[in-house]
Protein backbone atom coordinates (compact mmCIF):
# COMPACT_ATOMS: atom_id res chain seq x y z
CA UNK A 1 0.00 0.00 0.00
CA UNK A 2 1.37 3.50 -1.04
CA UNK A 3 2.74 5.72 2.23
CA UNK A 4 0.17 8.24 0.95
CA UNK A 5 -2.67 5.87 1.51
CA UNK A 6 -1.84 4.43 4.58
CA UNK A 7 -1.35 8.11 6.17
CA UNK A 8 -4.76 8.99 4.43
CA UNK A 9 -6.35 5.97 6.00
CA UNK A 10 -4.77 6.68 9.88
CA UNK A 11 -5.83 9.86 9.79
CA UNK A 12 -9.82 8.90 8.54
CA UNK A 13 -9.40 6.26 11.75
CA UNK A 14 -8.56 9.81 13.95
CA UNK A 15 -11.45 10.87 12.82
CA UNK A 16 -13.84 7.79 14.34
CA UNK A 17 -11.38 6.98 17.54
CA UNK A 18 -12.55 8.23 20.73
CA UNK A 19 -11.13 12.06 21.59
CA UNK A 20 -8.53 11.94 24.14
CA UNK A 21 -9.29 12.65 27.91
CA UNK A 22 -7.96 15.97 29.61
CA UNK A 23 -8.53 16.00 33.49
CA UNK A 24 -13.01 16.68 33.32
CA UNK A 25 -12.63 19.28 35.39
CA UNK A 26 -9.34 21.03 33.60
CA UNK A 27 -11.00 20.19 29.86
CA UNK A 28 -14.59 22.66 31.61
CA UNK A 29 -11.73 25.26 32.44
CA UNK A 30 -10.78 25.02 28.68
CA UNK A 31 -14.09 25.24 27.17
CA UNK A 32 -15.15 27.66 29.26
CA UNK A 33 -12.64 30.59 29.25
CA UNK A 34 -12.97 32.87 26.82
CA UNK A 35 -9.34 34.11 26.44
CA UNK A 36 -5.95 32.10 27.09
CA UNK A 37 -3.48 34.44 27.85
CA UNK A 38 -0.64 31.41 27.74
CA UNK A 39 -0.93 27.27 26.19
CA UNK A 40 2.37 25.64 26.72
CA UNK A 41 2.46 22.43 24.68
CA UNK A 42 4.37 19.77 25.52
CA UNK A 43 4.82 16.71 23.87
CA UNK A 44 2.86 13.56 25.07
CA UNK A 45 1.89 11.50 27.80
CA UNK A 46 5.28 10.83 30.40
CA UNK A 47 5.13 6.64 30.18
CA UNK A 48 4.80 6.74 34.20
CA UNK A 49 3.25 8.95 36.77
CA UNK A 50 1.21 10.91 34.01
CA UNK A 51 -1.65 12.64 35.06
CA UNK A 52 -4.79 14.06 32.41
CA UNK A 53 -2.66 17.83 32.54
CA UNK A 54 0.04 17.71 31.10
CA UNK A 55 3.46 19.04 33.20
CA UNK A 56 1.36 18.22 36.29
CA UNK A 57 2.43 15.19 38.35
CA UNK A 58 0.60 13.36 41.25
CA UNK A 59 2.06 15.03 44.02
CA UNK A 60 4.26 18.11 45.52
CA UNK A 61 7.23 15.70 46.20
CA UNK A 62 7.10 14.62 42.49
CA UNK A 63 6.40 17.96 41.45
CA UNK A 64 9.01 19.78 43.22
CA UNK A 65 11.65 17.83 41.83
CA UNK A 66 14.01 20.26 39.91
CA UNK A 67 15.38 18.25 37.25
CA UNK A 68 11.58 17.34 35.78
CA UNK A 69 9.31 19.55 32.77
CA UNK A 70 6.76 20.19 35.54
CA UNK A 71 8.82 21.81 38.15
CA UNK A 72 10.95 24.19 35.30
CA UNK A 73 7.46 25.65 33.92
CA UNK A 74 6.47 26.45 36.95
CA UNK A 75 9.84 27.62 37.53
CA UNK A 76 9.78 29.69 34.86
CA UNK A 77 6.30 30.91 35.59
CA UNK A 78 7.57 32.56 38.75
CA UNK A 79 5.48 30.01 40.85
CA UNK A 80 7.17 29.65 44.25
CA UNK A 81 6.58 26.27 45.21
CA UNK A 82 6.91 25.72 48.47
CA UNK A 83 4.11 28.68 48.79
CA UNK A 84 1.60 26.33 46.00
CA UNK A 85 1.96 23.65 48.29
CA UNK A 86 1.02 25.46 51.40
CA UNK A 87 -1.91 26.75 49.43
CA UNK A 88 -2.25 23.75 47.13
CA UNK A 89 -3.23 20.46 48.50
CA UNK A 90 -2.10 18.71 45.16
CA UNK A 91 -0.19 20.08 42.42
CA UNK A 92 -3.76 19.44 40.22
CA UNK A 93 -5.14 22.19 42.37
CA UNK A 94 -2.73 24.57 40.88
CA UNK A 95 -2.74 23.95 37.74
CA UNK A 96 -6.87 24.21 37.60
CA UNK A 97 -5.99 27.39 39.78
CA UNK A 98 -3.45 28.58 36.50
CA UNK A 99 -6.28 28.01 34.33
CA UNK A 100 -8.76 29.02 35.85
CA UNK A 101 -7.20 32.61 37.36
CA UNK A 102 -4.54 33.24 34.66
CA UNK A 103 -5.63 31.82 31.49
CA UNK A 104 -2.51 29.78 31.56
CA UNK A 105 -2.57 26.08 30.53
CA UNK A 106 -0.60 23.25 29.54
CA UNK A 107 -1.18 20.93 26.27
CA UNK A 108 0.46 17.97 24.54
CA UNK A 109 1.30 17.34 21.10
CA UNK A 110 -0.24 13.93 21.62
CA UNK A 111 -2.68 12.66 24.06
CA UNK A 112 -0.39 9.31 24.54
CA UNK A 113 2.60 8.11 25.37
CA UNK A 114 4.57 7.81 21.45
CA UNK A 115 7.95 9.09 22.29
CA UNK A 116 7.80 11.70 20.06
CA UNK A 117 7.94 9.83 17.00
CA UNK A 118 5.63 10.42 14.55
CA UNK A 119 4.71 7.53 12.17
CA UNK A 120 2.01 5.99 10.15
CA UNK A 121 0.80 4.25 13.50
CA UNK A 122 0.75 7.43 15.93
CA UNK A 123 -0.30 9.83 13.42
CA UNK A 124 -3.77 9.37 14.21
CA UNK A 125 -2.89 10.29 17.93
CA UNK A 126 -1.23 13.71 16.94
CA UNK A 127 -4.31 14.13 14.57
CA UNK A 128 -7.05 13.46 17.51
CA UNK A 129 -4.82 16.28 20.01
CA UNK A 130 -5.68 18.31 17.62
CA UNK A 131 -9.31 18.56 18.99
CA UNK A 132 -8.07 19.53 22.28
CA UNK A 133 -5.75 21.73 20.82
CA UNK A 134 -7.12 23.87 18.19
CA UNK A 135 -10.12 25.27 19.83
CA UNK A 136 -7.57 26.77 22.65
CA UNK A 137 -5.26 27.80 20.21
CA UNK A 138 -7.45 30.12 18.90
CA UNK A 139 -8.32 32.02 22.31
CA UNK A 140 -4.40 31.77 22.72
CA UNK A 141 -2.60 35.21 23.16
CA UNK A 142 0.73 33.11 23.39
CA UNK A 143 1.50 29.61 22.42
CA UNK A 144 4.97 27.93 23.22
CA UNK A 145 5.88 25.17 21.70
CA UNK A 146 7.92 22.48 23.44
CA UNK A 147 10.30 20.31 21.72
CA UNK A 148 10.18 19.09 18.12
CA UNK A 149 6.66 17.07 17.84
CA UNK A 150 4.89 20.33 19.34
CA UNK A 151 7.01 22.15 16.85
CA UNK A 152 6.51 19.64 13.51
CA UNK A 153 2.39 19.59 14.59
CA UNK A 154 1.79 23.56 15.18
CA UNK A 155 5.05 25.57 14.50
CA UNK A 156 3.25 26.68 11.25
CA UNK A 157 0.29 28.57 12.98
CA UNK A 158 0.49 32.01 14.82
CA UNK A 159 1.21 33.34 18.09
CA UNK A 160 3.77 30.32 18.42
CA UNK A 161 6.94 30.53 19.64
CA UNK A 162 9.54 27.17 19.08
CA UNK A 163 11.38 26.54 22.03
CA UNK A 164 13.30 23.38 23.56
CA UNK A 165 11.59 21.25 25.78
CA UNK A 166 11.90 22.29 29.22
CA UNK A 167 13.53 18.64 30.03
CA UNK A 168 16.26 18.96 27.04
CA UNK A 169 18.31 20.67 29.82
CA UNK A 170 21.88 20.12 28.69
CA UNK A 171 25.45 21.70 28.25
CA UNK A 172 24.67 21.98 24.71
CA UNK A 173 21.56 23.94 24.75
CA UNK A 174 22.35 25.94 27.70
CA UNK A 175 21.63 29.40 26.32
CA UNK A 176 18.62 28.19 24.57
CA UNK A 177 17.14 26.45 27.16
CA UNK A 178 17.97 29.30 29.63
CA UNK A 179 16.17 31.74 27.59
CA UNK A 180 12.69 30.38 28.32
CA UNK A 181 13.66 28.05 31.37
CA UNK A 182 15.35 29.63 33.85
CA UNK A 183 13.78 30.51 37.11
CA UNK A 184 11.17 33.22 36.18
CA UNK A 185 12.06 33.36 32.19
CA UNK A 186 8.90 33.28 31.04
CA UNK A 187 7.30 35.67 33.76
CA UNK A 188 9.61 38.09 32.51
CA UNK A 189 9.01 37.51 29.31
CA UNK A 190 5.44 38.09 29.04
CA UNK A 191 5.38 40.49 32.07
CA UNK A 192 3.40 38.11 34.13
CA UNK A 193 2.84 38.65 37.80
CA UNK A 194 0.96 35.29 39.36
CA UNK A 195 -0.05 35.64 42.87
CA UNK A 196 -0.96 32.63 44.91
Amino acid sequence: MHATTIAISHAATALCAPVPQLDPAYARILRRRGRIHLAIVGIDWFPTGATRIPFCKRTWAEQRKRNGAGFTVLDALGIDMMRAQDLFDTPRELFLFLAEQYGIVFLNAAYTYVGGKRTAHTLSVFLRARVINLPVFAKARHILLCGNPAHREYGHLSRTTCVLHPAAKRPAFKARWSAHWSSHAIARQLSLKIVL
